[in-house]
């Protein structure tokens, strides 16, 4: 924060001590009543020059806790993106076919594991003759935890439904996303003045596009041709996003308010470039006691490493930032194969490969 009301204690102090001696013509000494005294007092000038320091730096956008934040976006128009709920299709079926239609009620409950449960959005009829129906399934409460459960990893039912044998899910359940970080809401409401500009800025169409979604974690708007600028998102993690994102992204961006007339845009998930981790570290002799946790922070290292790669778009991959974090970790010596340097364009973002070799050398 910035210190815009200096706090000294000991500054205060002396500056009180001097003043008192100054009127009464006495010395002061630590043992004095007066002097403790006063220095009981400068406790809470320090405590409201305190409170007066963190009250101007809440109304400061680099500072500003969550409730201040959210007034902040109020008064430039930017609302904290909500929690969103995932959902996927969910297929009910019968053991076999039955003269008459049978219906799934909605609000049936589903489970991939006994903890997580999501329903039936509104209700589905498998008709007489037929085997299968299928539903939307909404999650039971909004975010992210609630996504990525592939196609098959859905088959519990929580509410059993007369004449229904099995249930699975279809597609992978998508679109869960948590209510959005104070970081990333602080990045927005600073982007929203790219908003005001009616000739399709770069950081306009990247401002719409992680409005869409919290799960958005850059976007780069880039001109691929004449008349056309694309719009590349990077989800968190660097998962591909899905068609309902690209197709909400291609929404907001596409507005008449939001773009040009001339500018057709495009949207495409980000461009991935792979590497691989391929190295070889030696741990000092020295420090032969603590091999197995640097071991362990070796591995943490190059997990973060690789994490940190998948939160930006652009810049480079440069293996002196994994050298830098892998000798903090306690390595010696490092030996690394892969990566290279690379200059990454706009739209590209690094992202490990599972084929990675790591090798421990010994001590040296």
């Amino acid at each position: 924060m910035i210190e815009i009301v200096p706090v000294d204690p000991q500054a205060l102090l002396n500056d009180a001590i001097s003043r008192y001696e100054d009127v009464s013509g006495e010395t002061l000494y630590p043992g004095d009543e007066h002097y403790q005294f006063l220095a009981q007092m400068i406790e809470l000038v320090v405590a409201c020059k305190g409170d007066i320091n963190s009250s101007a730096n809440a109304n400061l956008l680099r500072y500003a806790p969550s409730d201040v934040l959210d007034e902040y976006g109020d008064e430039y128009d930017v609302p904290r993106l909500p929690a969103k709920t995932a959902s996927a299709t969910m297929q009910f079926s019968l053991p076999a076919a039955l003269a008459f239609d049978v219906t799934v009620p909605a609000g049936t409950r589903v489970t991939p594991d006994g903890q997580l449960v999501f329903a039936l959005e509104a209700g589905v009829v498998i008709p007489a003759g037929q085997t299968s129906a299928e539903g939307i399934i909404l999650a039971a409460e909004a975010g992210a935890k609630y996504n990525g459960f592939a196609p098959g990893q859905i088959q519990n039912l929580v509410d059993p439904v007369d004449y229904i044998g099995s249930v699975i899910n279809t597609t992978q359940t998508a679109g869960g996303s948590d209510e959005e970080s104070d970081d990333g809401y602080r990045e927005r409401i600073r982007m929203s003045w790219e908003v005001i500009s009616t000739a399709g800025s770069e950081e306009s169409y990247e401002y719409w596009a992680k409005s869409v979604s919290t799960d958005i974690v850059a976007a780069k708007a880039v001109k691929t041709s004449a008349g056309v600028v694309t719009v590349y998102i990077l989800m968190d993690g660097a998962t591909e996003p899905s068609q309902d994102v690209l197709d909400d992204v291609a929404a907001v961006c596409s507005a008449e308010k939001h773009r040009p007339l001339t500018d057709d845009v495009m949207i495409s998930a980000a461009e991935q470039v792979s590497y691989d981790v391929n190295l070889t570290y030696y741990i000092s002799r020295s420090r032969a006691t603590e091999v197995q946790t640097i071991q362990a922070a070796v591995g943490s290292a190059i997990s973060d490493f690789a994490a940190a790669q998948k939160k930006q778009l652009g810049g480079n991959l440069n293996p002196d930032d994994l050298r830098k974090a892998l000798l903090a970790a306690g390595a010696y010596r490092i030996d690394i194969t892969s990566p290279v340097y690379t200059a990454l364009q706009p739209q590209q973002v690094a992202v490990a490969s599972a084929t990675n070799t790591i090798a421990y050398g010994g001590l040296l």
